[in-house]
């Protein structure tokens, strides 16, 4: 028999920019918050800049014990807008799912990006320098890293990339 998962895991959506602000009210509260976090490269000044946003942009999960459904409390916490409802009752996030989400963050709250990728997958970069660029696994690595073939100017470019920093694309 499988065990009982002792908190509920609830999807609360999130005022504009109070990701923050909502993650400290709800633990202020008591509640259990998880807001996962992606890193992503940006251009600044000419510069690239490695940032962490949220992975879901606009929502958080909210974790409450089991025995107590406070959802009035959640909802007016300063930052959420609103619980995700079907219907008149706060929809619960499946266990599964949310140990899945759980594990796969790092000690930052990032997101580490697990799929399976093989040789000949395309791919996209999506941290470091040459992010936004996509490329091609050429060979698996040991170490979590992968050899790529990358088009830069129209010249196949190979270049060892971390694997924790590309994702396949959608082909």
């Amino acid at each position: 028999m499988a065990k009982k998962p002792s908190s509920l895991w609830f999807v609360a959506q999130l005022k504009p920019n109070c990701g923050s602000i909502a993650e400290r009210n709800l633990n202020r509260q008591g509640f259990r918050s998880f807001l996962p976090m992606a890193r992503r490269t940006k251009r600044r000044k000419g510069q690239l800049k490695s940032i962490k946003s949220p992975y879901f942009p606009g929502y958080i999960f909210v974790g409450v014990d089991a025995h107590s459904t406070s959802s009035r409390a959640i909802n007016s916490t300063y930052g959420i807008s609103r619980l995700i409802s079907f219907g008149l009752q706060p929809a619960p996030v499946p266990y599964e799912i949310m140990d899945s989400l759980l594990n796969s963050c790092d000690s930052e709250g990032c997101i580490q990006n697990f799929a399976q990728m093989a040789e000949g997958d395309e791919v996209e970069i999506c941290d470091g320098p040459f992010a936004s660029f996509l490329g091609k696994i050429e060979k698996l690595a040991p170490d979590e890293r992968a050899w790529l073939l990358i088009d830069i100017m129209g010249k196949a470019t190979r270049s060892l990339i971390r694997r924790a920093d590309i994702r396949r694309t959608g082909a």
